[in-house]
């Protein structure tokens, strides 16, 4: 249901529609451009095309104009005009042209969607209540995110999620950020892409930020953790309290012990198999795995990938609303400003990837190869790729996204 000027009117629809619009400049310049405008409801009765100046002041767009045109701005820059048809008129129109999903692929980089399964799927197969938080937490994301009254079970949560029991909850909590941390070395059993065999997770107790590291061997563990501690000084200005981890030899070592009493840090260790008091990080490792599992099911990716969707994961879970912060995400929680959403694809998903002159065959060979999207690297301002004929993982910025499309699954559905 919706307010208008008049009564209460029943929405038959909710969606997006991109429009390719001619805007027309004071010094009488003029660009096309192809904008989406959101949401726009669609009412059974209704037989014109009406645009609310209130929605477009209410998502930080200025209008200025006089009884010639208006101009619509966002961030100082014209995205509309709208002209009356005889001047002294009261009602504008928008001349534009409504653009199919075919043409948007030759313009824009991705096959919109703004449905709930769409973005259940960017966000890393999280929980109802977070996609309801989520428009309001964040940046970039779809305020259209219905949650469906009776929905079809999601196969890959289905058969990366289900449940046996949850670890007791600690009293204990931190104070400031970085007071208390956690630590754990999971062992993933399957060697990765990359000849990877643990991962390394570091939880900050306060603000809830992850952080992973790939091991070859659990040796490694004092390496990466000297590195963090050199992160939280230069990056953050802070110091670490206490370090939290289990009973495991990679942590329970002279060259471990020396790295703490070095940095004048704290240890608190778990009892030999009792995985429970180390339960924050044991969580965490327990929520990452079993995103990673549905999005790899859902994407049809071996087993071998596992790195690709896990640092994946984790950049998800950093920018995705926390209940116990108030459904702030650890990014604002840390940073203290909101995070951009906006970036984010189905993990997994097809695209279109531009080859330069220097790396096609010929001058006739085709610009784009169709290949499988694995994630933002970190680092980078681009999206890292895998090619399934040659192996390769490369990196990559002109791509056209296609999110209904998994180029790895026999069927290219799932």
């Amino acid at each position: 249901m919706i307010q208008t000027a008049n009564n209460v009117t029943q929405v038959e629809e909710a969606g997006t529609v991109f429009i390719t619009h001619t805007v027309l400049l004071w010094n009488s310049k003029a660009y096309e451009k192809t904008p989406y405008l959101q949401p726009v409801y669609y009412f059974n009765r209704l037989n014109t095309h009406l645009l609310s100046m209130g929605e477009f002041l209410n998502n930080e767009q200025l209008i200025t104009g006089d009884n010639h045109q208006l101009m619509f701005l966002r961030n100082k820059l014209p995205v509309l005009t709208c002209q009356p048809h005889v001047v002294g008129s009261t009602t504008f129109w928008l001349n534009l042209m409504i653009e199919s999903v075919q043409s948007l692929l030759a313009k824009t980089r991705m096959v919109y969607a703004t449905d709930y399964s769409i973005w259940h799927q960017h966000m890393g197969h999280p929980s109802d209540d977070i996609l309801r938080k989520l428009p309001e937490m964040v940046k970039g994301a779809s305020k259209l995110i219905t949650i469906p009254m009776a929905k079809k079970p999601c196969e890959a949560c289905a058969k990366g999620k289900m449940p046996s029991h949850s670890f007791p909850l600690l009293v204990l909590r931190a104070m400031k950020p970085f007071q208390i941390v956690h630590l754990d070395l999971k062992d993933i059993i399957k060697r990765s892409f990359n000849e990877y065999y643990y991962v390394l997770t570091i939880l900050d107790d306060f603000t809830s930020p992850t952080w992973s590291f790939n091991l070859k061997k659990k040796s490694d563990t004092i390496i990466h953790a000297w590195q963090f501690v050199a992160y939280i000084k230069n990056q953050q200005n802070a110091s670490i309290g206490t370090w939290c981890f289990d009973g495991g030899t990679e942590f329970l070592n002279d060259a471990f012990k020396t790295m703490l009493c070095d940095n004048g840090i704290l240890s608190e260790t778990s009892v030999p198999y009792m995985h429970q008091q180390n339960g924050h990080a044991e969580r965490l490792n327990c929520t990452i795995m079993d995103k990673v599992q549905s999005m790899c099911f859902r994407a049809c990716l071996p087993d071998t990938m596992w790195k690709f969707p896990w640092d994946h994961m984790i950049h998800v879970y950093n920018h995705t609303p926390i209940h116990r912060l108030k459904w702030q995400t650890p990014y604002e929680a840390l940073r203290s400003n909101k995070p951009d959403v906006s970036h984010l694809r189905v993990f997994g998903c097809g695209a279109y990837v531009f080859l330069s002159e220097d790396v096609r065959a010929n001058k006739l060979s085709p610009k784009s190869e169709t290949i499988v999207y694995l994630g933002q690297p970190a680092g980078y301002k681009r999206f890292c790729f895998y090619h399934i004929t040659t192996w390769h993982i490369f990196i990559s910025a002109t791509t056209v996204f296609d999110e209904t499309f998994f180029p790895h699954c026999l069927d290219g559905k799932q």
